[in-house]
């Protein structure tokens, strides 16, 4: 065996396979920092305040939101998306109990697996979207620190929301 021969072909293809990686460097650091979101939104949740069970009557809309991906996502809002409008999170008027346990203060960390629920006021978001089309779809927008909106269709029209 001659091992000048040897060498030489086994420079060319570790320069080949370090030009391989090189090309495909960019899809799988794109794959690598990939956000991925799994949301649900639910119309029919009721308040809870475990201090003050008594005080609490509030319906809610509530967004849950799981950061399924590779890296922490920075959240800096969350609102719904209907017929080109943008609701954002309300509070709920005259009741600071409420408000202080389903309020989300953005921007906020979600790290991977965790899981935040985002609640939105029902009885706010009726007076808002009275004059809608009932059949108008319900979209959940997420928008993160670098300001990429994320759009997440949902099952729920605006009759959700009204009932």
């Amino acid at each position: 065996m001659r091992w000048e021969l040897f060498w030489a072909a086994l420079s060319s293809l570790s320069t080949m396979a370090a030009c391989i990686i090189a090309l495909f460097q960019p899809i799988f650091q794109k794959f690598i920092t990939q956000k991925s979101i799994i949301t649900s939104f639910r119309t029919d949740m009721e308040a809870f305040a475990p201090s003050a069970p008594d005080m609490v009557n509030e319906k809610m809309c509530t967004v849950s939101i799981t950061n399924n991906g590779y890296n922490s996502i920075f959240i800096s809002s969350v609102a719904l998306l209907v017929d080109g409008k943008y609701y954002n999170q309300l509070r709920i008027p005259d009741n600071q109990i409420i408000n202080q346990i389903y309020y989300v203060k953005f921007p906020c960390e979600l790290k991977i697996g965790e899981k935040i629920q985002i609640g939105f006021s029902k009885q706010a978001l009726k007076k808002e979207m009275r004059l809608l089309n009932p059949t108008e779809p319900v979209k959940i927008v997420i928008i993160d620190t670098s300001n990429k909106q994320i759009i997440k269709s949902t099952d729920k029209t605006v009759q959700n929301i009204i009932d």
